[in-house]
């Protein structure tokens, strides 16, 4: 309980809220009869709606004027002829960046509490919407919600699952996990999220201490699969809805296959961006510890755990 204190104080988000009958807060306009989870796993995270400000209109720099360590870990997103970092010690302090590039409208999300770092299209039924932090969590996740309907969504499993949108899911766009210095050498010219957010926070201090090397899960989970250590980073796809995952420290080779069924999904790391084909065509991935997607994948997800 006391590491729980200490997390949610530094992070300067612990407002207070009032919890409807139903216990939801009711400033959310979210139509709460609909949902495809268990309410009753719904619990709060400490910040109120919108107490972990997710940010609508980023500002970019260019790499090399970055000001942040060069062992700085975080997501690489690239669209077209445009790459564009987005470095954790910014995102842990937000958690969603609401960022357009050309066309494409693209939700960057990341739950410190899961590891989960996934992009999404937040172009849909034929309109853009905006992403927030909800403050609740399900199975420790990060649950969004969306700026129109105000639907709950789930972070790990990119789909909606409380209000008018339950059962919905997003396009999930490709992201790599990689250290600063490997950005500057392979993309010279890339864009780095700026630290002029417009908010004031410490974005050189990382308020989760050593939470993803320790057994240790702040918030109530379902089950617990021992497989791995709870906090092993796990690749993720998904390929004809069944959700995909191996170690990252597993991959020692620039290339391997694996052979689900009759199909053959070839991956390939190249300088820690990973790619996966499937008859020709590539498939997008991101990232997430085990313990978070094993909970939500227990019945039909695939662990490729044996590297030809």
């Amino acid at each position: 309980m006391r590491k729980l204190v200490l997390l949610i104080l530094p992070l300067l988000f612990a407002f207070s809220f009032m919890q409807s009958s139903e216990g939801f807060d009711p400033n959310f306009k979210t139509n709460f009869s609909k949902s495809t989870i268990d309410l009753k796993k719904v619990i709060a995270g400490g910040p109120g709606k919108n107490g972990i400000p997710a940010i609508d209109n980023p500002r970019f720099i260019h790499i090399k004027h970055a000001d942040i360590r060069d062992d700085a870990l975080g997501v690489l997103l690239k669209v077209e002829n445009e790459t564009r970092f987005y470095p954790f010690n910014i995102l842990v302090w937000h958690e969603i960046i609401n960022d357009q590039i050309r066309d494409k409208y693209i939700a960057v999300t990341f739950c410190p509490l899961c590891g989960s770092a996934i992009a999404f299209n937040r172009k849909f039924a034929g309109r853009v919407h905006n992403f927030k932090v909800s403050g609740y969590l399900y199975e420790s996740n990060l649950l969004m919600y969306d700026s129109i309907t105000e639907s709950f969504w789930s972070q790990s499993l990119g789909e909606a699952v409380i209000g008018d949108y339950s059962g919905r899911k997003l396009e999930i766009m490709d992201v790599s996990l990689l250290q600063l210095k490997d950005v500057r050498k392979k993309y010279p010219n890339s864009l780095i999220l700026s630290t002029n957010t417009g908010f004031n926070r410490n974005y050189n201090h990382y308020p989760y201490e050593d939470y993803e090397t320790s057994y240790e899960i702040y918030f109530p989970i379902s089950k617990i699969n021992a497989k791995y250590h709870a906090k092993e980073i796990m690749y993720v796809f998904r390929y004809n809805n069944i959700s995909f995952a191996f170690p990252l420290k597993a991959f020692q080779s620039d290339k391997f296959t694996h052979k689900f069924s009759d199909t053959l999904i070839d991956i390939t790391n190249d300088n820690g961006e990973i790619k996966i084909l499937i008859d020709g065509e590539e498939f997008p991935g991101y990232y997430e510890m085990w313990f978070s997607w094993a909970i939500h994948n227990s019945d039909t997800g695939v662990v490729l755990d044996k590297i030809k």
